[in-house]
């Protein structure tokens, strides 16, 4: 968590939540969508394991991402 302005709190990442339910939620409490143009720059070791790797390791393992996310749930309840 960080904040950006005295308005403004930023959660990283949100990696257990869908962006259809971050754009549910928004389009819910009349929040602007706001992209940070970074994200498709695969220059970025995390947007090139988004953009390129995970797309790939899914086709040959489908759910790949979700089991990511439940993992990532579990190690966050046991490192508190």
């Amino acid at each position: 968590k960080k904040m950006l302005s005295d308005k403004i709190l930023v959660i990283s990442p949100l990696l257990c939540v869908k962006k259809s339910e971050i754009m549910d939620y928004l389009k819910e409490n009349g929040i602007k969508y706001a992209v940070d143009k970074t994200n498709f720059d695969t220059s970025y070791t995390r947007n090139w394991l988004r953009h390129k790797i995970i797309p790939e390791i899914e086709k040959r393992y489908s759910g790949f991402g979700k089991r990511i996310i439940d993992l990532s749930k579990k190690l966050s309840r046991v490192l508190g």
